[in-house]
Formats: C-alpha cells, sequence, structure tokens
C-alpha cells in the first residue's frame, strides 16, 4: 500500500491512545491512511483514489488486513484494490466476502452507504473523529447530524446519569454552540 512494500505488522494499541511516532518518511502516515482505507473505502474503488494506493513504483495489487476486537470479539478484515479487487471479512459468526463483507463491515461499525455523492465524513460517521491525522488537528470537518446525534448518545449514556438527561443534553448544547462558533 503506497510506500509500504511487503508486510508490515503494526500494534497491538493502546484501548485508550496510540501515538505513532518515528522519523520523517518512515511510513506513519500511510499507515495511519491504511487503517482509514481498509474500514472506510470500498475495495471496488477505482479512478484516481484506487490508483494512489498502487506501491510507488510497482504494479502489485494493494492490500491491507486490519484484525481487531469489537466488544471482547475477534474481528479481521481484508481488502484488495485496483487489480481482481476482493474484500473478505472473518468475524465469530461467519465469514463475508465481496460486496457481502462491506455491508456486513459497515453494519458492524453501524455506517452509513457510502452512496455516490456522499461525503466521507458523512458514511464514517463518529468513528472520523477519534483519529487525528498529522496537520489536520485545526480544520477537522464538521460533524454530520448523524454523526453529532451518535456521540450526543454516547455521551448521554456515560454521563447521563450523573448530570441527569437534561443536563447532559444543556452540556452537549453549549458544547456544539462554542464548537460551532
Amino acid at each position: 500500500f503506497k510506500k509500504l512494500r511487503g508486510a508490515v505488522r503494526v500494534g497491538p494499541f493502546d484501548r485508550e491512545l496510540t501515538v505513532v511516532a518515528g522519523e520523517n518518511e518512515e511510513g506513519k502516515s500511510t499507515i495511519f491512511e491504511a487503517i482509514r482505507t481498509v474500514l472506510f473505502e470500498r475495495h471496488r474503488v477505482t479512478g484516481q483514489t484506487a490508483q494512489s494506493f498502487l506501491p510507488y513504483g510497482s504494479k502489485v495489487r494493494p492490500e491491507i488486513q486490519l484484525d481487531f476486537e469489537l466488544d471482547g470479539e475477534a474481528y479481521s478484515i481484508r481488502k484488495a484494490f485496483v487489480m481482481s479487487p476482493e474484500a473478505e471479512l472473518v468475524t465469530p459468526t461467519g465469514r463475508y466476502v465481496g460486496d457481502e463483507a462491506e455491508k456486513a463491515l459497515a453494519s458492524l461499525l453501524t455506517l452509513k452507504p457510502l452512496d455516490r455523492g456522499a461525503s466521507t465524513s458523512e458514511h464514517e460517521g463518529p468513528w472520523g473523529y477519534f483519529w487525528v491525522g498529522q496537520g489536520a488537528s485545526t480544520h477537522l470537518p464538521s460533524p454530520s447530524r448523524d454523526a453529532r446525534e451518535s456521540i450526543r448518545l454516547a455521551l448521554e449514556s456515560e454521563i447521563g446519569e450523573v448530570l441527569g438527561g437534561k443536563a447532559s443534553t444543556l452540556v452537549l448544547e453549549r458544547v456544539n454552540d462554542e464548537h460551532l462558533e
């Protein structure tokens, strides 16, 4: 994938915060982009986006595999792009391939379908706000309505008991007001 050649193993990641550090041009941003790509891009993506995944100076098929845990269960997603695109999702309850893998992953991560013309931030929902790429912390996109609602519900479930339902709504409204100004 891009500048990464051969198998590159990264992890395990901390449950709360992971910082990837290293010298310039070692591939930190490429690793970040590979994780986002395997989770949020369709394996059948075409055009300039797909071409940008090709390893520099090579005509091999870009492939990414991500093993992850969700709610204590192990999952594995593998996608290959450009030439003979493939997708495979292995879950505790079964194996999905192709477009079915894409649908099962979107359902698992509660992603909106990536419709033609939809922005990537709409598709990623709240997940896109948990990673901050190099140089991107000062210009994050505004959350979509669905992302804001997901974040509100998560905050309410975490702090709602402490503050009470109405109080947590007021806190969230104030945060939104200050963020949107």
